[in-house]
């Protein structure tokens, strides 16, 4: 760091420093001239109120952007004292100007506004000084005035302005420091939203495809010696969902790094539940499916395709879901429904078993599939029931409606 730097950085954290200084240089050298201009015509006691006069006016000039108020009442005794005792003018009342320009750019409105009616003040004193009655010239007056008022006016505007520009720069700085932490806090909030989104993602690719898998796995097992062609089934079915799950995970991991030579695949829709229903079947759950349509919905041939792929894709999980929990949780020999409902308002899966009715805790992150369900359903506006049906069982039923999705 050189030596402009050094200084330029002294000064903008210790500005007073700099007032400190220049107030003591200039009280030394105005109290030196002033002397010699008048020490051949004044007394003693004229040379110490002089000395009193001077110090008043420079040194508070020291404390003006600490104590505005203080320093501009002592610069305006110390000019009484002067135009009152010397009547001419002294190089010290250069300090004038100085603390009505401190006053605006440092002070407070009220002692802006007290620096410029003092200022003017004294130009009104000022004036009458330095014209004597007995040579009064309405021209001379005039013309002091004029120039006394100019110096105070431009003084106060100087220092208006650059309050002004200050308080815009601060302003300025507290705005981009909001927009900084609102950038901040909406990053934070996307990435956990992002967070939130792959771990659903990922919960319903690998617990349904390692549900069908064990299942698959378990029937192999036990139909080996008895059975082999239905041994060798479970292992077909078994490498198919592996394959299926490891493509999933490929096109999400792929779209998580932003590689373009990943290969991309869409995600699932509602058209593809057969599949679902085939994956169930395979792992022993008598599996029905059936669409329904109800009141105006009887009239439309394709709604699927007026549903966007965000709410499809929540539809298809949803359905994923309940039979994911139907294979793990529901018992041997049992069998489900799944429920595809056109209604007025909205697009219903319902999935019913007549298993246990419930579902039995385990060690095997049990719950965060219906609560990533729940958190799709709610994003689209719709609601999520989930426990033991009437008839027996369990169900499962995600309401969307269509309002929430097209607008």
């Amino acid at each position: 760091m050189g030596w402009r730097s050094r200084i330029d950085r002294l000064l903008r954290l210790r500005p007073w420093w700099l007032d400190v200084l220049l107030a003591a240089v200039l009280w030394l050298g105005i109290l030196v001239i002033s002397s010699g201009f008048t020490s051949g015509g004044l007394s003693d006691e004229h040379v110490r109120v002089l000395a009193v006069a001077v110090t008043l006016q420079v040194l508070p000039l020291a404390i003006r952007r600490k104590w505005p108020t203080v320093m501009l009442l002592l610069v305006a005794a110390g000019s009484m004292i002067q135009l009152a005792s010397i009547p001419e003018f002294l190089p010290s009342q250069i300090a004038v100007p100085i603390a009505i320009y401190s006053a605006a750019a440092h002070g407070s409105r009220a002692v802006s506004w007290l620096g410029l009616g003092l200022g003017f003040l004294g130009a009104i004193l000022a004036t009458i000084t330095y014209v004597p009655v007995d040579r009064f010239d309405l021209v001379s007056s005039a013309l002091v005035f004029c120039a006394l008022f100019a110096i105070v006016g431009l003084s106060w505007l100087v220092g208006e302005m650059t309050r002004h520009r200050r308080d815009m720069v601060v302003t300025l700085n507290a705005r981009a420091e909001r927009l900084e932490r609102e950038n901040q806090t909406e990053r934070a909030l996307a990435a956990a939203d992002e967070r939130n989104r792959v771990a659903r993602e990922m919960h319903d690719i690998v617990a349904h495809s390692l549900s069908v898998m064990i299942a698959q796995a378990d029937g192999g097992r036990y139909a080996i010696d008895s059975h082999p062609d239905l041994a060798k089934d479970s292992l077909a079915t078994i490498a198919a969902t592996g394959r299926g799950a490891l493509a999933e995970m490929r096109t999400l991991l792929g779209i998580l790094r932003q590689d373009d030579d990943a290969a991309l695949r869409p995600a699932p829709t509602l058209a593809d539940i057969p599949d679902l229903l085939r994956n169930a079947e395979q792992s022993g759950v008598d599996v029905s499916f059936r669409e329904e349509r109800l009141g105006r919905a009887e009239a439309s041939s394709s709604l699927t395709g007026n549903l966007p792929g965000g709410a499809q894709l929540t539809l298809y999980r949803a359905a994923q879901e309940g039979l994911t929990n139907v294979i793990k949780h529901a018992g041997p020999a049992v069998t489900a429904t799944v429920v595809l409902r056109w209604g007025v308002d909205g697009a219903r899966v319902i999935v019913r078993d007549n298993g246990r009715g419930g579902l039995s805790s385990s060690k095997d992150g049990l719950g965060q599939g219906l609560r990533g369900v729940r958190e799709r359903v709610e994003h689209f506006g719709g609601t999520v029931f989930a426990g033991p049906d009437l008839a027996g069982g369990f169900r499962l039923e995600v309401y969307v409606p269509y309002s929430k999705v097209t607008s």
